[in-house]
């Protein structure tokens, strides 16, 4: 049987709050009843009741015996409590300590502080400077955590009765991601030195012993706030963020809290339309066919996922291009989509097919080219409108056309001169407006027929590759930057599917929620054409992986992105690496100005992935059997 989570608290207080120490105790003893066996946790309270006397302080005596804990729950009154010898009280040490602790990672995951507020006049002049020290303090704490007020000890049990429940879930889910001595979230001071260090921006600091190879994230606190809290009342909170630098693109990324909380402040969604069923749409309608309620049609035909919406919809709407957005509907059924998609009709693939070399696999020039020298889409020729729906047969015959096609072009001698290199990049359809908080937007989104983009830039383009290159070229380490980049990723497991030649990996620089990365292993590799045959179906299995894990984790919008250098230079360590960017998040504004900003781990995303990888990569590696290399 699986054993039970531990999970401390330790409550501090100065002695005028007995009666809500002994609530403390009653509502851990009832979440553990309700919660236990469901949850499998058991949480322990410490009190400094509970601690044996000892010689010395009364305060060193609990400092000696309290041992580490995951909450810090602390409740004042009237009274501040007994100067100590490194403080005014034993609580505000205390709290130093949890605070300390919980700024830098350690120990203590949550910090709850309560004040009973007074409504009586002081009986002595002891009692006024107890009651003062007390509003000092909280005055002091409000700069640095949220605390809550309450008024008997019967609102106190409602209010940590919640707030133990809420921390105790969200621990639980916390603890599926182990923690690791080789990723350190430190403070600012300390990894600008190691940036500097360095000498390239980049929070993975390699060594030739493996064992010493650190990934750093600062730990920051950012701009306070304004949020609303348990009583309707606005209360200061100061947010905490880990900031890291991309060990592969120029980007910095921000895990963790919103960098600023303000009265009115949060994101909102346009108005739910996806409610309607079609009953309601059916009666609805009429009235919505005049120019004034257009913009309702087209939000309703771009956000709803009820197929006989969509159906009818297309049916009845007289506006061509509310015709066209309900068909590039993700949730379209394949029929609808095709009645829209070009990229279906014969008539269109006849005039512009470029003669790819294979009948399922079409190759087509874009109309408006990123690169000056070209910049063709590749698209399956079988009417496939969502990636998951692909198998690895329809993803390497797209790579291997891509490649050979590209290999004749380059041999043909049409490239003159030579482009600085060829950029890969996918788009799958998705939707354009916001449901939540998260806006979601894509370039390609407008060709729901899933497709691959491959265009070659002029000398001298913004180019990812630039920037690894510079970090593999600077950081000397043996067998390169990347190596000791991918032994690390191994080392902390994060290595998904590996075989001779390529490697599928969740990466340390997540720009979107649960980004995938896929590393061709031989150095040198700098483009798209310097790969063998052999590396191409390698690849071609990694991103079948790759987009089926994404299915498994409910993602199926994406972008991927393939990172490498102009043909003509050559780079002893860099390694070509693909990128798959969930949309998950407004890419555009942050590629503008090279911050991401994310929510979640790299490791939660492995621990999602652990579970479900095995059945995934083993049904696609089967089925490379079937493939042949022509």
């Amino acid at each position: 049987m699986r054993e039970k989570k531990e999970i401390c608290v330790f409550v501090s207080s100065p002695g005028d709050v007995s009666t809500e120490r002994d609530i403390v105790e009653d509502v851990v003893q009832r979440i553990n009843k309700t919660l236990g066996d469901e949850l499998m946790v058991f949480v322990k309270v410490k009190r400094w009741e509970d601690i044996p006397p000892c010689a010395g302080s009364v305060q060193e005596t609990i400092n000696s015996h309290v041992g580490p804990y995951d909450i810090f729950l602390g409740i004042m009154w009237e009274r501040f409590g007994s100067p100590t010898s490194n403080a005014e009280s034993g609580t505000q040490e205390e709290l130093k300590s949890a605070y300390e602790s919980w700024k830098s990672n350690g120990s203590v995951a949550e910090i709850l502080f309560y004040f009973r507020e007074n409504t009586s006049v002081p009986r002595n002049a002891d009692a006024a400077e107890q009651l003062l020290k007390v509003i000092r303090f909280r005055e002091e704490l409000s700069s640095k955590l949220k605390y809550t007020l309450y008024h008997e000890p019967i609102d106190f049990e409602r209010l940590v009765r919640d707030d133990l429940e809420h921390i105790v879930r969200k621990l639980l889910n916390k603890t599926t991601v182990p923690k690791s001595i080789n990723v350190e979230n430190t403070d600012i001071e300390k990894v600008e030195q190691v940036w500097d260090a360095i000498g390239v921006a980049s929070s993975f600091k390699p060594n030739n012993h493996v064992e010493k190879q650190t990934f750093y994230r600062a730990r920051i606190q950012t701009t306070s706030g304004y949020i609303a809290g348990k009583e309707g009342v606005d209360e200061l909170k100061s947010n905490f963020i880990l900031i890291s630098k991309d060990p592969i693109r120029p980007f910095d990324i921000q895990i963790g809290e919103t960098r600023s909380l303000r009265q009115a402040g949060n994101p909102t969604a346009i108005p739910d339309l996806t409610i309607l069923d079609l009953g309601s749409v059916k009666s609805m309608y009429p009235f919505l066919q005049v120019e004034g309620y257009r913009w309702i049609r087209m939000v309703l035909a771009e956000l709803t996922t009820d197929q006989k919406i969509l159906d009818f919809i297309y049916e009845n709407d007289t506006d061509p291009q509310v015709r066209s957005i309900t068909a590039k509907n993700p949730s379209a059924s394949s029929d609808l989509q095709q009645k829209e998609c070009k990229f279906c009709q014969d008539r269109f693939r006849f005039l512009r097919d470029l003669r790819s070399g294979s009948d399922k696999t079409f190759i087509i020039a874009n109309d408006f080219p990123y690169g000056p020298y070209f910049h063709y889409i590749a698209f399956p020729a079988q009417p496939i409108h969502a990636w998951q729906d692909l198998e690895l047969p329809d993803i390497y015959d797209m790579n291997h056309t891509i490649w050979r096609f590209l290999k004749r072009e380059q041999k043909a001698g049409k490239w003159l001169p030579a482009p600085a290199g060829v950029f890969i990049g996918l788009n799958s359809s998705i939707r354009h407006l916001v449901m939540g908080t998260r806006t979601r937007t894509s370039a390609g989104a407008s060709i729901t027929h899933v497709h691959k983009q491959i265009w070659g830039m002029a000398p001298g383009s913004v180019n990812l590759g630039n920037h690894l290159d510079e970090l593999c070229r600077r950081i000397e380490v043996k067998g390169g930057y990347l190596n000791a980049y991918l032994q690390f990723l191994r080392r902390e497991q994060m290595v998904i599917h590996e075989d001779d030649h390529v490697v599928l990996y969740v990466p340390y620089g997540q720009i979107s929620i649960h980004e995938l990365q896929i590393m061709v292993k031989k150095p040198g590799i700098t483009h798209y054409l310097a790969l063998s045959e052999e590396e191409i179906t390698s690849l071609s299995i990694a991103e079948t992986i790759a987009v089926k894990l994404l299915d498994a984790l409910g993602i199926h919008s994406f972008n991927q992105v393939m990172i490498t250098l102009p043909f003509d230079r050559v780079s002893t360590y860099f390694s070509l690496i693909l990128c798959f960017v969930t949309r998950e998040v407004d890419l555009a504004v942050s590629e503008l100005n090279h911050l991401f900003v994310v929510d979640k781990y790299p490791e939660e995303t492995r621990e999602l992935l652990v579970p479900i990888k095995g059945s995934i990569i083993k049904q696609v590696v089967e089925s490379a059997a079937g493939i042949a290399i022509s």
